[in-house]
């Protein structure tokens, strides 16, 4: 039988970075929201303008998605060490119980 070994602190200091991976994406997103904001706000018309604010309206979601994603990977690995920590206990206790 194969064995698995996991560090949950490896996986909550893996969370952190996904987490902080994120977070400065989004600053990033915010950032660059206000800047591409101020360039249609110029008043720049025609089919480039209309063509770079459907591209920037694609790229925007995608970009949102990744960090969206990059929270939920950061949450689950939170949610997968505390369940290793607490099966790790139980285990640890029904062995400490049974006498061995």
């Amino acid at each position: 039988m194969a064995e698995l070994q996991v560090e949950p602190s490896e996986l909550v200091a893996t969370s952190n970075e996904l987490s902080t991976v994120a977070d400065g994406l989004r600053t990033g997103i915010t950032s660059l929201d206000n800047e591409v904001s101020g360039l249609m706000g110029t008043g720049w018309t025609g089919s480039a303008a209309s063509a770079y604010a459907d591209v920037w309206k694609e790229w925007h979601e995608g970009a949102a998605q990744v960090a969206a994603g990059l929270s939920r990977m950061s949450a689950l690995l939170n949610e997968a060490a505390a369940k290793y920590t607490s099966t790790d206990a139980e285990g640890g206790g029904h062995i400490a119980g049974s006498g061995l």
